[in-house]
């Protein structure tokens, strides 16, 4: 089983993947500052299973297909906040 962590920004991303490798989980950190080959090599890792969690920003759900994994955690509340109250009347909240 996989999991993935989105965080809001790349110091807390590098924080995270610190204090995990510490406690010696198998963890990869992606954020825009990683160039893309090697985001490409770890999300190969990540998709074959190497990798158990993922630390990124949401730049993960730009185009990437990941099936294996069982939990998404948000560990910061989004910065932009979106309506999940899709179609529901205002005034039946």
């Amino acid at each position: 089983m996989q999991a993935v962590i989105f965080l809001n920004m790349r110091r807390k991303v590098d924080w995270l993947t610190e204090k995990m490798h510490a406690r010696d989980f198998t963890v990869s950190a992606l954020h825009d500052d990683v160039d893309q080959k090697e985001r490409d090599v770890i999300m190969r890792k990540f998709q074959s299973g190497s990798s158990h969690v993922l630390i990124t920003t949401d730049l993960l759900v730009r185009g990437n297909d990941v099936q294996q994994v069982f939990l998404v955690i948000n560990y910061d509340l989004p910065t932009i906040v979106k309506t999940i109250f899709t179609g529901v009347n205002s005034s039946s909240r």
